[in-house]
C-alpha cells in the first residue's frame, strides 16, 4: 500500500481553530474546555444530532463533518500532542490527526460524515479514552493506521 505523507495547505491550517470553534459551539461547548468534556459531548451530538428545521435539510460534511470534525482532532492535538496531517492513501487524499510516529491517527472530517450519514453509534469517546489508557496495540511507526476503524462497542451505549 502506497502512503504518502505531503504538506498540509496554509489555508487548511489556517482554518482549522475557526472550524473547531464553530463546532464548539454546535455542541454546546467552549473551545477551551477540557478535551475530556468535548469529546464527550462531540459523541453525544453527533449520537443524537439534532433534527433540521421543518424543509430544511443539513449539509453533513459542510454544516456538521467540517467543523465537529476540526474540533475532534483539536482535542487529539491538545491531549496527546498529535499533529495535523494529509495524507495520500494510494491516490486517495484525507486530513487526518495523527501521532508524532505516524503510526495511529484518525481522519476525523471523514469519521464524522459517515457516522451521521449511516446514523451509526459513534465511538469517538471510546476511541479517546482507548489512546488516553495506552489501550491500542502498537503500530509500526509511518503506517498511518486509521484506529477508527478497528474501535467498535463489544455492547451498544444506552
Amino acid at each position: 500500500m502506497s502512503i504518502i505523507e505531503l504538506p498540509l495547505p496554509q489555508e487548511i491550517v489556517a482554518s482549522l481553530p475557526g472550524a473547531a470553534n464553530d463546532g464548539a459551539g454546535l455542541v454546546g461547548v467552549s473551545a477551551n474546555d477540557s478535551p475530556e468534556k468535548i469529546v464527550e459531548a462531540l459523541n453525544e451530538f453527533i449520537g443524537n444530532p439534532p433534527k433540521a428545521g421543518l424543509f430544511k435539510r443539513i449539509d453533513n460534511w459542510n454544516e456538521r463533518a467540517m467543523p465537529l470534525g476540526a474540533l475532534w482532532g483539536q482535542q487529539l492535538v491538545r491531549k496527546f500532542g498529535w499533529e495535523w496531517a494529509l495524507v495520500d492513501f494510494e491516490g486517495d487524499r484525507y486530513v487526518g490527526a495523527f501521532d508524532r510516529q505516524r503510526s495511529m491517527g484518525v481522519l476525523p472530517f471523514d469519521y464524522v460524515f459517515e457516522t451521521l450519514e449511516q446514523r451509526e453509534t459513534p465511538t469517538i469517546l471510546l476511541g479517546f479514552n482507548m489512546i488516553a489508557e495506552g489501550a491500542l496495540p502498537k503500530f509500526e511507526g509511518r503506517s498511518y493506521t486509521n484506529i477508527m476503524e478497528g474501535i467498535q462497542h463489544i455492547v451498544e451505549p444506552e
